[in-house]
């Protein structure tokens, strides 16, 4: 018997069948049989469904007369043998994985029927049905009447017992519409649980109108009778299911008849449209309040105070006009047929008179469309009386979602003036491109650079925006879902050559606002003309690649694949090599190596790319999934869609962060990774802990906190592994293996490493070898053909391959140790200058409350050598290795690749994140803004959501007598050179949730003018300095300043500051003042 029996109805499908069948046949899961039933065609589905059934033979083809769709559903049931029964539309699409998905479910859950997710697609978004995902994330459904299962009455997203289906002789009722909710309620009647899926595994096409349409597209009388029927029927099987689910099923056919009819209020027959204003108020009368104020609410636009609106009342107060203007002749009719197919009705359309006698009869003789004189877009849009407004200037087409998403928007938000959406072209096979000119405009929106309007929604009661520069005081450019993009690539070459001379006149009068449409301008005009174009920014790079799926990078400590890093590439490239496109980042000088390492361990497929390289931006930019044991660079903005695991490279026994002795402020770029992170990996509770809070990230983090051993540490409980070691590294069976690891410590000297080494090569016994390892910054070259007794790392090992089959491990402040641990082996700490490192380094864990044997001379150590291991390290292996298995690598990949979570710890580090308040400074002078901060932390008035940000090198010259505040409050460091304006808060905060910035005490132009056009309200503190600067002609920082008063929320003094009457003015606001510490506290801080 198969596991699956897939019933396809097919009639007249060939345009779209090839490509369902196909999906159908490439799933990863094969154990299945597809029932074709050829309900009649006359077009070439037949044949198509032939040549699938000859050539597999889990494809069986059967003809019928045209019976309709339910008839052939139940020929297929009559012919199913699977343990299991699905249906497939024959336009649809099967995601690779859905069966194995749907199967993997049954065999772990005691189910009868599994449910899973479906998404619709329309060749230019997509969109994951919000009710079959609330459906899955419920696990198991145990009773037929689940309120949720109403609102996913599909029967192609679903598996169904065979067995309950043959017992009970259940076939599908001969409805035209809402066949498959009778045939779910029969069915659930007999089925005692329902399991759920978490996958998509059904995409639903529904073609865009110009493409194709269905049969819902075109409602008539008969077909909403019909539903009608099937509607009775279903409260018929559900009677006894009580007055709450009935009025979630009233309330589930309303959507029906508003969704899938009145929404199609231009298209209806005139029977139709009176059958439905009559039942639909019947219905609303039949809901409970909360049922009736929930659908009113989201039907806004088809009711007024709760009385549903007719044609007649649309045509005299639509809430949206659209003017044709601009839009070719040739596309024009294609335009209206979307719009008169679109889920938002309460519009009128008003087209110029060049278009009289193109457009088709049967759009001019809608209710609500005329022609008019259009004499230019903004002349319209400002005498427009609609509260909303729309202009086709240019070969753009709405999709299913474009008017009602923009229109939902501006009721949403009263404070914007207009909405837009980012055109996508068709390509073949109805996948979608963005061409250049929009992929930058909305990868990193400049409002500058977008010079079409048919893309957008204005209210009409706001002030226009001007069409030479497109600055709105108001403006969201929304990712989902888009306009169907018909220019030609000429029409915007003379668009993007028309820009780039406004952008340069507007760039002379003020060069700080236009730089970014200046800048995109001239990036499209060269793209598009084919001239060479110059070495690409960063910021060209974070806008220009767009992410590939499955693409991955890891990035390791020195740039070489060693420890963690090593065995992450040998576990991805073991079984599923083919799945990923992996890179691994070295250095010129290190990729050689790179290259023997993974020769010599057999892993194949690694393209390794060079830190730095235009490639190297291309990969981190482009990566799905980025691995890394340090951090990328500072100048690294993560992208949406992005997944960021940070290692870090070992769990901390010397202190880190604000908990270490000395410099405190130069950790900035590992802090900022560390927030960026989707998963942060911590061996231990220990780890996380310190690592968190020491670093001031704890607050910050927005990734999960992933509890699982090292991957390197994995590798110590390989067995194999360490009989190879021992067999080819020690000289006789029974020799112990000892390993020295010292760790890189400025107070040992070269000569005393020498005099350590000569002293333990003489004392040790011949059944004892000892394997160097020193830290790579000594500088030191052992001459190893002097001693007897002591050896190299082989260079053939890995180190924790060798480790394997190591008996003792001697080391010092290492983190080594907390590897080790997990082999039960002796660990010795050698540690001659304990006090000193102790006290100038300084360590979260005293050695001597650690249980591993602290000899204090060389003699002592050959002793403790010789010594059975007699401590007990059960408290410490409770502590530290708990996490651990020699699945570490496994574990971590299913996490982050498969999103398995259910193996090891994963949990939220912050499941709410409070936004936090930055104060920036440029580095402490001794100014009155330093005295505010020093007496808000003395006095208790800072609070813990309040940030000191200041950059690494400002912060260099003042970090000794800063270095109390420091430690007293929570800080964010940064570093690197800035960005462009836009991009610069991105790389500095990335996704931290910012409320408010306050640049204190700054006189950095840059930083200044990238804060004036941050998302977050931004405050700008005049100080004495900075009107010095202003004073002696600092033409950058007048901008910059100019800017921030123009864009910012708010230009403050502190205390007695004096501020000019020139300096106020360049502002244009009014200067606030600050009188006092308190008033600072209570105008800008949480308290």
């Amino acid at each position: 018997m198969k596991a699956l029996s897939v019933i396809i109805p097919v009639y007249n499908n060939a345009d779209h069948l090839e490509k369902t069948l196909r999906s159908v046949k490439e799933q990863s899961f094969a154990d299945f049989e597809v029932i074709l039933v050829d309900d009649g065609s006359s077009d070439e589905s037949a044949a198509i469904m032939r040549a699938f059934a000859d050539t597999d033979d889990r494809f069986i083809f059967i003809h019928q007369e045209n019976q309709g769709v339910a008839a052939a559903r139940n020929r297929g049931l009559e012919r199913a043998e699977g343990r299991f029964v699905t249906f497939v539309d024959a336009d649809d699409i099967i995601p690779k994985d859905a069966f194995l998905h749907m199967h993997q479910i049954t065999l772990v859950e005691d189910c009868d029927t599994v449910a899973g997710i479906y998404e619709r697609v329309d060749g230019i978004s997509s969109y994951v049905n919000a009710r079959s995902k609330q459906l899955a994330e419920k696990k198991t459904i145990v009773t037929a009447d689940d309120p949720d299962i109403l609102h996913s009455w599909s029967l192609c997203n679903k598996w169904f017992s065979n067995e309950i289906i043959q017992k009970n002789q259940l076939r599908l009722e001969s409805y035209r519409h809402l066949e498959d909710a009778v045939f779910l309620y029969r069915y659930l009647a007999y089925a005692k649980c329902v399991a759920t899926c978490p996958h998509v595994i059904y995409t639903y096409r529904k073609p865009l109108p110009f493409v194709a349409r269905t049969t819902t597209q075109s409602p008539e009388k008969t077909l909403l009778e019909s539903a009608e029927a099937a509607f009775m029927r279903v409260k018929e099987l559900t009677e006894s299911f009580g007055e709450s689910f009935y009025h979630e099923l009233v309330y589930r056919y309303l959507y029906v008849l508003t969704g899938d009819y009145y929404r199609r209020l231009w298209a209806l027959d005139d029977d139709c449209y009176q059958l439905l204003q009559k039942r639909i108020p019947e219905y609303l009368a039949l809901l409970d309040e909360m049922h009736k104020e929930r659908f009113l609410r989201d039907n806004s636009d088809l009711f007024r105070n709760g009385t549903l609106r007719s044609r007649e009342d649309i045509v005299k107060a639509p809430e949206l006009t659209i003017a044709i203007c601009g839009i070719g002749q040739q596309y024009v009719n294609l335009l209206l047929s979307g719009l008169y197919d679109h889920s938002y009705v309460s519009f009128q359309v008003v087209a110029d008179e060049r278009y009289r006698g193109v457009i088709d009869a049967v759009w001019t003789e809608m209710a609500n469309f005329s022609f008019a004189s259009v004499p230019n877009p903004e002349t319209f849009l400002a005498n427009a009386l609609s509260p909303f407004a729309a202009v086709i200037d240019t070969d753009m087409i709405y999709d299913h979602r474009s008017l009602t998403t923009m229109v939902n928007a501006l009721k949403k938000d009263e404070t914007l003036e207009s909405v837009s959406l980012c055109p996508r072209e068709m390509a073949e096979n109805e996948t979608t491109v963005t061409k250049d000119w929009f992929k930058y405009t909305y990868t990193e929106y400049q409002a500058e650079a977008d010079v079409f309007l048919a893309n957008k929604l204005f209210r009409t009661n706001a002030q226009t925006m001007r069409k030479d520069s497109f600055t709105a005081v108001s403006h969201r450019a929304m990712k989902k879902p888009a306009m169907v993009d018909l220019t030609s690539v000429e029409a915007l070459y003379q668009k993007a050559a028309e820009v780039l001379g406004k952008c340069w006149k507007q760039y002379k009068r003020n060069s700080s606002s236009h730089i970014p449409g200046l800048a995109i301008a001239k990036k499209v005009y060269r793209k598009l003309r084919k001239k060479p174009v110059p070495k690409k920014a960063i910021i060209d790079f974070y806008m220009d690649e767009e992410i590939v799926p499955n693409r991955v990078i890891f990035e390791g400590l020195g740039k070489i694949p060693r420890g963690s890093m090593l065995y992450l590439l040998k576990e991805i490239t073991a079984e599923e090599r083919e799945a990923y496109e992996i890179y691994f980042s070295v250095t010129q000088a290190s990729e050689t190596d790179t290259k023997r390492i993974l020769h010599e361990h057999g892993i194949e497929g690694v393209k390794t790319v060079v830190a730095g390289s235009e490639r190297y931006k291309e990969v981190l930019f482009s990566a799905e999934y980025l691995f890394n044991e340090v951090d990328f660079p500072n100048w690294w903005i993560k992208k949406p869609g992005q997944i960021y695991t940070n290692i870090w490279h070992g769990t901390p026994l010397k202190k880190l962060g604000k908990a270490k002795p000395g410099i405190i402020h130069r950790d900035a770029n590992a802090a900022r990774n560390f927030t960026m992170a989707d998963y942060l990996l911590f061996p231990s509770d220990y780890a996380k802990e310190h690592i968190l809070a020491d670093c001031d990230v704890e607050p910050l983090a927005g990734g999960k906190e992933v509890m699982v051993g090292y991957p390197r540490t994995g590798q110590l409980f390989d067995t194999k592994m360490r009989e190879t070691v021992r067999r080819q590294c020690a000289e006789y069976p029974d020799q112990q293996i000892v390993v020295w690891m010292p760790t890189w410590n400025e107070y040992t000297t070269k000569e005393e490493i020498l005099a350590f080494l000569t002293e333990m090569d003489a004392g040790l016994m011949d059944d004892q070898l000892l394997f160097v390892n020193l830290h790579h910054k000594t500088g030191i070259t052992l001459d190893y053909q002097s001693y007897k007794r002591i050896r190299p790392f082989p260079a053939e090992w890995d180190t924790y391959e060798f480790l394997c089959g190591a008996d003792v491990l001697i080391t010092d402040y290492s983190s080594v140790f907390f590897d080790f641990a997990v082999t039960g082996r002796k660990i010795i700490l050698y540690c001659p200058d304990q006090r000193r490192y102790e006290q100038e380094r300084g360590l979260y864990i005293p050695l001597d409350k650690l249980p591993f044997p602290l000899p204090e001379t060389t003699a002592q150590l050959l002793d403790a050598l010789v010594e059975e291991k007699a401590y007990d390290d059960g408290a410490f292996m409770e502590a530290f290795c708990k996490y651990d298995s020699i699945d570490n690598a496994k574990n971590l990949l299913d996490v982050v690749l498969k999103g398995n979570e259910t193996k090891v710890p994963v949990r939220k580090i912050n499941p709410v994140r409070t936004p936090v308040t930055f104060l920036v400074t440029d580095g402490m002078e001794d100014t009155k803004a330093s005295r505010l901060l020093h007496e808000l932390a003395e006095r208790g008035s800072w609070t813990a959501d309040c940030y000191l940000s200041f950059t690494e090198d400002g912060m260099d010259q003042h970090a000794k007598e800063a270095e109390t505040l420091l430690r007293m409050v929570p800080i964010y460091a940064t570093k690197g050179k800035p960005l462009d304006i836009r991009s610069e808060q991105k790389r500095l905060f990335n996704a931290i949730p910012v409320r408010s910035l306050i640049v204190l005490d700054s006189c950095d132009a840059k930083r200044i003018m990238s804060f004036a056009r941050a998302n977050e309200p931004a405050y700008l503190f005049i100080s004495q300095m900075l009107c010095q600067k202003l004073a002696d002609g600092d033409e950058e920082l007048k901008k910059a300043v100019q800017t921030f008063g123009k864009y910012g929320d708010g230009i403050y003094s502190l205390y007695d500051e004096a501020v000019t009457e020139e300096v106020a003015e360049l502002t244009g606001k009014k200067v606030c003042r600050i009188t006092s510490t308190d008033a600072f506290a209570d105008r800008f801080l949480l308290r």
